[in-house]
């Protein structure tokens, strides 16, 4: 009630972990108590309208069986509630893992969620591209290639124009979803002045068509 007072929409909501664990970690215990925050992040993300949870794949391949583990056990309640698990492109490994849940998963239970910024520090954006029939939720935002700096558009080194046409030629039917960040490093202004320069800055990488 509260978000629909103010006008808002959930579109999908990010996963958690904490530290040890993780989806692909090696304690069975801690595997479960991730099984039990990523089910109360999928019954969130339904009760407030969503439709696919974000989550990080494991962090080395070694953990890629756990991981299918983990998803196996989730799938029931993702397919009662309607909810798909969005894979989140993070490490330079990731885009051999996300392949593989593909293999393994419809696409009615496991999609893509796109890091464009994760995807410019790991040169790693053309074989992500490949998975756009699976695009269900983005993160956008820049860095220069050497941090993940999460800044507004033409900041660093992102081919703007190239990810927004894949985009649209993807059919992406969602909002455009940027993941920016206000850091003193990178922006000496005040934060109202960062948001002035971000949605200045997003506007015109929107207008890449015009």
């Amino acid at each position: 009630q509260t978000v629909d007072s103010f006008g808002l929409k959930c579109l999908d909501v990010h996963g958690s972990d904490a530290p040890g664990v993780k989806i692909g970690s090696g304690d069975a215990s801690a595997r479960k108590k991730y099984i039990h925050m990523l089910e109360n992040r999928i019954g969130f993300c339904s009760v407030m309208g969503g439709d696919a949870v974000v989550v990080h794949p494991p962090r080395e391949i070694s953990g890629l069986d756990r991981s299918m583990q983990v998803l196996e056990s989730v799938r029931p309640l993702c397919e009662e509630l309607g909810v798909v698990l969005a894979i989140e492109n993070c490490l330079p490994a990731d885009t051999r893992i996300i392949a593989q849940y593909f293999e393994r998963f419809p696409p009615e239970f496991i999609g893509f969620c796109f890091d464009s910024g994760h995807a410019n520090l790991n040169k790693d954006t053309d074989e992500l591209m490949m998975f756009d029939g699976r695009l269900r939720a983005l993160h956008l935002h820049d860095n220069k290639g050497v941090d993940d700096d999460h800044q507004p558009p033409y900041y660093g080194t992102v081919d703007w124009p190239r990810v927004l046409r894949w985009l649209d030629e993807s059919g992406y039917a969602k909002p455009i979803n940027f993941e920016i960040t206000h850091r003193p490093k990178y922006f000496e202004g005040q934060p109202e002045e960062y948001l002035d320069w971000a949605v200045s800055s997003i506007t015109d990488a929107l207008s890449w068509d015009s």
